[in-house]
């Protein structure tokens, strides 16, 4: 990454697919300062669900 310490700017990210290694992204995302995890996606809706609840964003419209 460029940016430069003490920047504000953060990183938007989402994770698509919430089985065990998505899961283990999810969480890694929420705990990186500067990181803003946006939302979660997978197939099953209810998975993604319960990943996006677990962490705290969406798994509503990530994809259109």
């Amino acid at each position: 990454m460029s940016a430069v310490a003490g920047d504000s700017k953060r990183i938007r990210v989402a994770v698509v697919g919430t089985g065990e290694f998505g899961r283990n992204h999810a969480r890694v995302y929420r705990e990186l300062e500067g990181v803003e995890l946006v939302g979660v996606y997978d197939k099953s809706a209810e998975r993604a669900g319960a990943v996006a609840q677990e962490f705290q964003t969406t798994s509503d419209d990530i994809v259109p």
